[in-house]
């Protein structure tokens, strides 16, 4: 079988979404935010875990060109056996696991932590990240947004990436809507902005009116759809999955912290020579705790 076909299949979805009905609609974007499971499930598990008919699976086989949900389902399948992940030694998990009080929680955090972490970077096209720091580099300005939870990824983003990238700026400024903070921009500026599920209404609002706008959009999240009318130029897809009520962010940092990778490394000499000068500064103004002489 093809190896890219499931690569195919979900570019046909997204391009094929917005003229889905609801329930394709919620089909297709499970799909894409769950291969893995869609892989695994029967018809009747999968439509259960979706909330549809099996009618509607078959249907959406039909509509991607597949004569049943198997041919469908199999691309999928076919991609978890060929999983190149690196065997480790998780004995340990298993000794906490067994070990009473908090250490069978730690080890189904742990667990779960590390296969976000393995799926999110697994993932990750190295095409698409080239193209996201060219994207960085050539914009006029770039805002990076993360409201909520989210801020706190956003604001280490903006942190680190404005040693390479002077012409970045975290939004919102002032206790203002990060629309304000838009009002000026144009087609030669860039929205970077971070979300996962439950997706905050003032990112997506504020990501739709940069798409008005002519900015290039670029999001890290969850899911290639957080929002079906929302067309980012670029996404980033990051496992989220937790074993608390929360999302877990440690898959989105891993992106993160490769995507941080590659704009330093774009940066070149003239990035290195602005963290020496913050360097410098930092240490002259005896901005971290040293022990006394």
């Amino acid at each position: 079988m093809d190896p890219t076909l499931k690569a195919k299949i979900a570019h046909q979805l997204l391009t094929d979404m917005p003229n889905y009905s609801k329930a394709l609609s919620r089909t297709a974007k499970y799909i894409l935010d769950h291969p893995a499971e869609f892989g695994i499930h029967s018809i009747r598990e999968s439509a259960a875990r979706i909330g549809v008919s099996t009618n509607t699976l078959v249907r959406l086989s039909a509509a991607l060109g597949f004569d049943s949900f198997d041919d469908l389902r199999a691309p999928f399948r076919e991609a978890l056996l060929a999983s190149d992940i690196a065997a480790e030694d998780m004995g340990w998990l298993h000794r906490l696991n067994a070990m009473s009080g908090l250490a069978s929680v730690q080890a189904q955090a742990s667990a779960s932590a590390i296969g976000n972490v393995s799926k999110s970077l697994r993932e990750l096209d190295p095409e698409i990240l080239e193209r996201i720091v060219n994207k960085l580099f050539k914009a006029r300005q770039v805002y990076v947004l993360g409201l909520r939870a989210s801020y706190c990824l956003a604001y280490y983003f903006y942190y680190v990436a404005r040693m390479a990238l002077p012409n970045i700026q975290l939004i919102p400024r002032q206790m203002s809507l990060p629309l304000d903070d838009l009002a000026f921009a144009g087609d030669t500026d860039l929205l970077f902005a971070i979300t996962s599920y439950p997706y905050s209404y003032e990112t997506i609002k504020t990501c739709a009116f940069a798409g008005e706008k002519g900015m290039s959009l670029v999001l890290l999240s969850d899911s290639l759809v957080s929002a079906p009318d929302l067309h980012p130029d670029e996404t980033l897809v990051a496992s989220t999955i937790s074993t608390h009520h929360f999302s877990s962010f440690i898959g989105m940092l891993s992106v993160m912290e490769t995507l941080l990778a590659g704009v330093l490394a774009h940066g070149g000499t003239e990035a290195r020579a602005r963290v020496s000068v913050y360097t410098d500064l930092r240490d002259q103004t005896d901005a971290y705790w040293k022990p006394k002489k």
